[in-house]
């Protein structure tokens, strides 16, 4: 008798460990891992009254049962990890490629101009605004929202892994500053978006568009400083570019047309994946035919 209110009273001391090692966690970067160590914390406990009680443990009915929550608990995390596992790869690709930082947003930028008709003084092209809701509901779904949901439910923050915010806005008529958080995605030239005039200015891209010849130039070698060439056949090119700028991702996709932009912006939906296989800077010279297709002419890096 004697023995079995020992065990009573070590198991309840071991509980209050754990919840004292729950309290401590809390304040910490660990706490997201809280689960998993209760978890831990008492297969070893577990571990160790068996080791010492030996079978009367196993054969107590309140023995049984701990053996099973434990066994039932190791199953879960381990299907669980067959999830989480998956879902954190590919959001770690995204957050590295489009250059998310901690929970800032994705912004994605369309080209505006100037209309003194309208209340705010700016229209943005219906065509620009569709394919970046096209850009937005691919990316959305990228991240499966039942796994942080499901985490919410467990008690589970998974931080920098939850779902960031995408949002669509129109470009501004004159860039006094730039956005100093979130990830930034460009659609539509130098001519109508002003921070893709502004981005581009700042550092030394190698495709842009020059408004006064209509025509797309190449730097082949951002290292030279050598004069740009110009490229033929410009009313059929897009490009898309991902440079870093004052330690700043930036995307841009755009083409000579909203045919061509479209185009492009299309293909960086499709081809993320692909393309961020290498953390770099980089550029896709595209070349769209009269129905959108697109063929990659050639490639920057």
């Amino acid at each position: 008798m004697l023995r079995k209110y020992i065990s009573i009273l070590i198991v309840l001391l071991a509980a209050l460990l754990i919840a004292w090692v729950v309290l401590v966690l809390r304040k910490t970067m660990l706490r997201k891992y809280i689960p998993i160590l209760i978890v831990l914390l008492t297969a070893l406990f577990l571990t160790w009254v068996v080791s010492v009680f030996g079978n009367s443990f196993l054969d107590c009915a309140w023995g049984n049962v701990a053996i099973n929550l434990i066994s039932d608990a190791f199953f879960v995390i381990v299907l669980a990890a067959l999830f989480v596992l998956p879902y954190t790869l590919m959001t770690r690709r995204i957050r590295r490629f489009f250059g998310i930082v901690h929970q800032d947003p994705i912004q994605i930028y369309i080209s505006s101009h100037e209309d003194d008709k309208t209340k705010t003084r700016k229209v943005i092209t219906a065509e620009e605004y569709e394919v970046a809701d096209e850009l937005r509901t691919i990316l959305y779904r990228q991240f499966p929202d039942f796994i942080p949901s499901l985490a919410r439910l467990f008690g589970v923050d998974l931080g920098a892994l939850n779902i960031p915010d995408i949002v669509i806005k129109s470009s501004p008529l004159e860039v006094t500053q730039w956005p100093d958080s979130g990830s930034l995605i460009l659609i539509g030239g130098p001519t109508c978006n002003k921070f893709t005039d502004y981005f581009l200015q700042r550092t030394q891209p190698w495709l842009t568009f020059d408004d006064n010849q209509k025509k797309f130039f190449e730097w082949e070698n951002r290292d030279v400083e050598a004069s740009a060439q110009p490229l033929d056949k410009s009313h059929k090119l897009a490009v898309v570019e991902r440079l870093k700028i004052d330690e700043k991702i930036i995307i841009v996709a755009f083409g000579y047309g909203e045919v061509e932009t479209a185009a492009a912006v299309r293909h960086l939906a499709q081809c993320w994946s692909k393309l961020a296989k290498k953390d770099q800077e980089f550029a896709q010279l595209l070349r769209v035919d009269g129905l959108g297709q697109i063929q990659v002419e050639k490639e920057y890096s």
